[in-house]
């Protein structure tokens, strides 16, 4: 069975041909936002079909805010959030679906055109200031689309220093350091 894929310009069309004569069905997606309900046709030999228009629902949301131990929000946190469980289990999409945001100025985010579902969402504060000997660590917590904003407070983690020395205590270049815990 054929079967073909082409991706939508900037107007929303779509087109792919070389198909034999038989039953169809047509479905469109991104990420996890799927048209609803799939088209079901039959093509006769040469035929030429036009106009089909497949619906995408709108998205869900969801938003939240990203502050430090204060309450204060902390902006530049690039954000991810993965689908965890979708509300409509028919709906899940069969490979992940990863979204990604970073907040504003008031530490606020927002990810829009989302699943219906829960989701884990992820705070990584790599590149904005932050005290050297103590800086921020990777936070996350889960939450639902629709629901209320999620917080997600950001704490100081600690720091380990030293040096690598040869046995006359002279410095040792490019060695690798790994701590575990």
């Amino acid at each position: 069975r054929a079967w073909r894929s082409a991706r939508t310009d900037a107007l929303g069309r779509f087109a792919f041909g070389d198909l034999e004569p038989g039953r169809y069905t047509v479905s469109a997606s991104w990420n996890s936002r799927a048209a609803r309900p799939d088209i079901e046709l039959a093509l006769a030999d040469g035929e030429i079909r036009e106009g089909l228009g497949l619906r995408v629902p709108r998205g869900e949301t969801l938003s939240g805010r990203v502050v430090d131990e204060r309450g204060a929000g902390i902006p530049g946190v690039n954000m991810a959030a993965e689908l965890y469980e979708a509300l409509v289990p028919e709906e899940e999409p069969e490979e992940h679906a990863y979204f990604y945001e970073t907040t504003d100025e008031t530490g606020e985010f927002r990810f829009e055109d989302l699943l219906a579902g829960e989701y884990s969402v992820r705070a990584f504060p790599r590149g904005i200031p932050s005290d050297p000997d103590a800086p921020w660590m990777d936070r996350g917590g889960r939450g639902k689309t629709g629901s209320g904003p999620l917080e997600i407070v950001l704490v100081k983690g600690a720091t380990i220093r030293g040096r690598v020395l040869d046995a006359s205590g002279a410095p040792l270049v490019n060695f690798t350091v790994a701590g575990h815990g």
